[in-house]
């Protein structure tokens, strides 16, 4: 600097007039100058980046060559956050290594460097290096404490830059969950999230309790507690800080229950096993929705708690408390703990969960839990039709149900006004109502309310016709009157026409049931009366009761009607229970000759009246009721008529007499009414007073109904179609018979219903002449006679099961036995004269699915096993095999008898069995192996014969010699030293073969020709390669079988290499090789 301030000085005055000055000044510029060194700079790095838990080495260094400042002493000291850096070395370089040198890093937050020497510090860069460990994530600054800071005793003077060190957060992984509560066999999916470096591998601190896959899913196996861990590929590792839990008890309740609004529901508390546990009580709380379940109790049938003492109860609305206590430790698997009872609610809409809590076992083990839920069923809503009826006693009507679950039960609040059959036919009995009731299946309801049954008709006819222009008396009609009602004595109401053309004239009651009974008619108009009838000699009988008196007037013509109504009337004060039906009146011209006759019957001789002298162009006929039938022409002009009706009804006979129609003849034409339907009533009852109501349904073409029965000690009181059969003690059962009858005969049917008037003893019958094995199914059937209701039981009830859809109330149920054992069969019958109980004995022996013998393991090919089913209880349902390297079992073609003889078609280990008949699983297995077949090949070249077959024992038998074996020859090759025939036999896994003869033909034979022949591949699947060995003009190829039958012929000319195709079945052939006089044989083997 001196040497620069005097050079711009002088620089500066001369104004460069003397240029030696300068040439001097830049000579000496190339001087050095002691005296002139540059101040050092001491330095600590920044931007250093690390992880917490890494160490690194922070350089303290110097920019410039300390040389020239000889500096044989220094003194460093260096501040750093201590709660993010912790020294952890010193190291000096070899510039300080003559320096006796000293750290002190005991003060937290500081380290002090000092050192002296008697040579001094020569050059630049580092001169200490110090090491840190990263304790916590931040900046942390590295600051040379200034004050501290000197060289020598002070000289030379130095600046200092201080620096820093970045420090970040330790990669880390993190398993998830936590914790977990797990049941033996339960799982859970553990994951891990942070700085994860793939593969993971998981594992257990106890491998006891629960294993982890290599995905990290956590299968809990015993009673007890583990963590889980996680080790990634850059070693990085995390163990839960909570633990996995494992408890064997695990309770559970269906979340797919349903039952119909109304019924019972029965849900189980599943439990695991947890019979290593040596539980003795435990509890827990069920809570649910009041306004969908109730508890009714618990049902410890066929559960764990079955002979334990249990509490439960509901100490508030859905809320339900269970406890047990055992004296011997639970020790059953997986099954059923308890069963508990709940009635659905009729209301009940919603579903509801059925939630666990407080559950607990020995006081000390607690469970996992599944909740349940429970959806209640909503009934359907039923129709009935008809909506509304009203019928006599002895009338029937079907009714049916729609919109609900079949099958359909009908029941009715009164039984001796109507019953009601199990297909909804009603048939009314006697007077009064009732309600109609139907129930589906799964009770829903629906009701009819007020069916009115009449006790019997009063009635005009439906068809009554009456002379026109006449004054008419139209009869009014009585059914007899029920046994058990009283007789009419009285009848009034009123009475109504609908035709202005018809007049009620009066009442009368001559030559009827009211004859001589005091009469008061009160005229409201010309078509309306009201009317009373009374009189001392009531009537009960069936015939007229009355006849309604009227005037057709001149306006009321042939065919025209006239409805006659009922109006608020009735008979006595309404008892009996008379329904009134309304009947109608037409107008109609009678003749003479008017007259009825049975279907198939001639009218007879049909006559004009007063024909005499009249012209008669055509007649007319047709069918006038019950329905009208167009007229029919007939080209008759003759004054008579024969004719047969081919229709029941009335038929109209007209002849068109000078050009007018005039009625000649009506004709009603019957026929015997048939028989259909049944007789409805009771077939069972009691052997005691009283009367029992029979019905059949109304046949319109009858007019009377024969009733009959069979047996004695009955009396009956017969009402056209109703039957009262009055039933004494001394009722001895019969048959009850029905036929109908009219004008034209009785009918040829009769219906038939077999009554049973006394109850005979309980009993039922099974298939006891065979045995009975677990599992089987036996089918019972009651054989007691008069049996209404059926109630079986069986004791003991533990392996007992109705199956089939049969219940302990079906008349004939199917019982499955699932153990075995000696059990009771309890029949009891009931009606409502007694009841009465019939027991027997079913023995259940243990079934044995048995055991497979065979008359060998082992055979040569094409050999036949006898396989035979032994010490079963059970049938061959069908024979099974599967091969050895199989996975599948598959169905033998064979008869399912016990002994099948089974021939494999190929070679192989096989395994065999049986299964059996009804679901009763398969027998023992047994194996078996079918030899390959022995290969008898020979190769022949010259007098050498090779035996094809490797592996195997041989002995070459002499053709010529019958077939004797030659001593020695018992290897794979023979060489022959004769001509002749040979063969070979080859035993192979204890299976002898022979092969055929082969000739040899060439021994001691020098024939340079055959030598060079060579015939490949030998045996051969089809292509067969000749080299001759030279080339030969002319030569000639055949190819024979051992017969000598000629295969193929072939001609070839200066060709060395023959590729021949074999067109042949596989066995053994003759090649022959001609050349003019030269000639050889070669034999090859097809396969």
């Amino acid at each position: 600097m001196l040497l620069k301030k005097y050079y711009f000085y002088n620089f500066k005055k001369k104004k460069m007039k003397h240029i030696k000055y300068y040439i001097a000044f830049c000579l000496l510029a190339f001087i050095p100058f002691v005296g002139l060194a540059q101040n050092p700079v001491f330095s600590l790095p920044t931007g250093l980046q690390m992880t917490v838990g890494e160490t690194i080495d922070v350089q303290l260094s110097v920019d410039t060559d300390l040389s020239p400042h000889n500096v044989l002493a220094y003194t460093f000291a260096v501040s750093y956050n201590s709660n993010l850096l912790q020294v952890k070395n010193v190291q000096y370089e070899a510039k300080l290594q003559n320096f006796s040198n000293v750290a002190n890093t005991q003060q937290a937050g500081k380290v002090k460097l000092s050192g002296a020497a008697t040579s001094k510090i020569e050059g630049n860069g580092t001169l200490i290096t110090l090491t840190f460990e990263a304790l916590a994530a931040g900046n942390a600054p590295l600051s040379f404490i200034v004050a501290e800071c000197v060289l020598n005793e002070g000289a030379p003077t130095a600046s200092y830059q201080n620096g820093n060190v970045l420090i970040a957060n330790k990669p880390t992984i993190k398993v998830s969950p936590n914790t977990s509560f797990l049941a033996v066999g339960q799982t859970a999916q553990c994951s891990v999230s942070g700085n994860v470096t793939n593969p993971v591998t998981w594992g257990v601190t106890n491998s006891l309790v629960a294993s982890v896959s290599g995905t990290g899913l956590v299968t809990a196996l015993a009673h007890g507690s583990t963590k889980i861990f996680a080790v990634d590929a850059a070693g990085l590792r995390d163990t839960t800080d909570g633990v996995f839990n494992v408890t064997a008890v695990r309770l559970s309740i269906p979340t797919n229950m349903e039952q119909w609004q109304g019924w019972e529901i029965t849900v189980p508390v599943n439990t695991t096993d947890f019979s290593s546990l040596n539980i003795v009580s435990g509890q827990f709380r069920l809570t649910y929705n009041a306004n969908v379940l109730q508890f009714l109790g618990v049902d410890k049938a066929g559960t764990l708690l079955e002979n334990v003492s249990v509490s439960a109860g509901e100490t508030i609305g859905g809320t339900l408390n269970f406890a047990f206590a055992s004296a011997q430790p639970l020790g059953a698997s997986s099954a059923e703990l308890i069963k508990l009872r709940f009635q659905v609610l009729h209301n009940a809409t919603s579903g509801t969960g059925l939630n666990f809590s407080n559950v607990i076992f020995n006081e000390d083990i607690v469970a996992v839990t599944d909740n349940g839920y429970f959806t209640p069923k909503k009934l359907p809503v039923l129709s009935i039709s008809p909506a509304s009826a009203s019928l006599v006693a002895g009338d029937s009507l079907l009714f049916a149900a729609s919109n609900g679950n079949p099958p359909y039960t009908w029941t009715i609040s009164d039984s001796r006004v109507a019953k009601i059959r199990p297909n909804g036919w009603l048939i009314g009995y006697e007077g009064g109502t009732t309600d109609l009731t139907v129930t589906d299946a799964v009770g829903a309801t629906k009701t009819i309310s007020n069916i009115i049954v009449s006790d019997m008709r009063m009635y005009f006819s439906a068809d009554t016709l009456e002379q026109v222009e006449t004054i008419t008396y139209t009869d009014c009609f009585t059914d007899s009157i029920p046994i058990g009602r009283p007789a009419i004595s009285a009848i009034e109401g009123e009475i109504s026409v609908s035709n202005s053309n018809v007049k009620i004239l009066d009442i009368e009651t001559d030559s009827t049931f009211t004859a001589g009974w005091q009469k008061v008619i009160t005229r409201i108009n010309d078509q309306r009366i009201k009317f009373y009838l009374t009189g001392a000699t009531p009537f009960r009988e069936k015939g007229i009761a009355f006849r309604l008196k009227t005037e057709l007037l001149p306006a009321f013509k042939e065919y025209h009607r006239a409805d006659v109504r009922f109006h608020n009337t009735q008979a006595n004060e309404g008892t009996p229970d008379v329904k009134f039906i309304d009947g109608i009146i037409e107008g109609k011209i009678f003749t003479e000759q008017d007259k009825t006759i049975c279907l198939g019957e001639s009218t007879g001789v049909l006559t004009v009246p007063d024909a005499e002298g009249k012209t008669i162009s055509r007649w007319r006929i047709r069918v006038r009721r019950p329905v009208p039938t167009e007229w029919i022409t007939i080209n008759n002009t003759t004054a008579t008529y024969t004719h047969t009706p081919d229709k029941l009804g009335e038929w109209e006979y007209v002849a068109e007499i000078n050009g007018v129609l005039t009625k000649v003849v009506n004709i009603l034409v019957k026929t015997i009414p048939d028989v259909t339907g049944v007789i409805r009533g009771d077939t069972v009852f009691c052997n005691v007073p009283q009367v029992l109501r029979y019905v059949v349904q109304r046949r319109p073409a009858a007019t009377e109904y024969r009733w009959n029965y069979t047996g004695s000690g009955v009396i009956l009181h017969t009402n056209q179609n109703i039957l009262d059969l009055e039933i004494t003690s001394e009722v001895t059962p019969g048959n009850l018979e029905m036929r109908t009858a009219n004008f034209c005969g009785e009918s040829e049917q009769k219906l038939v219903l077999e009554l049973k008037p006394t109850i005979q003893p309980a009993s039922f019958n099974f298939d006891n002449e065979k045995p009975y094995y677990n599992l089987d199914t036996i089918a019972f059937t009651d054989t007691s006679v008069g049996a209404l209701a059926w109630e079986w039981s069986v004791i003991p009830a533990s392996g007992v099961l109705f199956v089939d859809e049969t219940t302990a109330n079906s008349q004939h149920p199917k019982v499955q036995f699932t153990e075995t054992g000696n059990f009771t069969i309890k029949l009891k019958t009931t009606n409502s004269c007694r009841v009465d109980s019939f027991m027997q004995t079913v023995v259940v022996h243990p079934f044995k699915n048995g055991e497979l013998l065979v008359d060998k393991n082992a055979d040569c090919f094409g050999s036949t096993f006898r396989v035979e089913l032994t010490q079963s209880t059970g049938v061959v349902a069908v024979w099974q095999i599967k091969p050895e390297d199989a996975a599948e079992w598959v169905d033998l073609d064979m008869p399912p008898t016990t002994v099948i003889n089974y021939t494999p078609q190929t070679a192989g280990k096989y395994y065999l069995r049986a299964k059996l008949a009804g679901d009763r699983g398969y027998s023992g297995v047994i194996s078996i192996t079918m030899y390959p077949m022995v290969d008898t090949s020979i190769t022949n070249t010259k007098n050498v014969l090779t035996a094809v077959a490797e592996n195997a024992t041989y002995q070459w038998l002499d053709c010529d010699n019958n077939m004797e074996p030659i001593e020695g020859a018992t290897n794979r090759i023979f060489t022959a030293t004769e001509k002749g025939n040979y063969a070979v036999e080859v035993t192979q896994n204890d299976c002898k073969a022979i092969s055929e003869c082969v000739a040899v033909t060439d021994v001691g034979i020098n024939n340079p020709f055959a030598d060079k022949m060579q015939l490949y591949p030998n045996p051969t699947e089809g292509e067969i390669i000749l080299n001759t060995g030279a080339k030969y003009a002319d030569l000639i190829v055949k190819i024979t079988n051992m017969q000598g039958q000629l295969i193929s012929l072939f001609a070839f000319n200066n060709q060395q290499i023959i590729k021949l195709n074999v067109q042949a079945p596989a066995g053994m052939y003759i090649l022959t090789v001609i050349s003019k006089d030269k000639k050889t044989d070669l034999k090859f083997v097809k396969k």
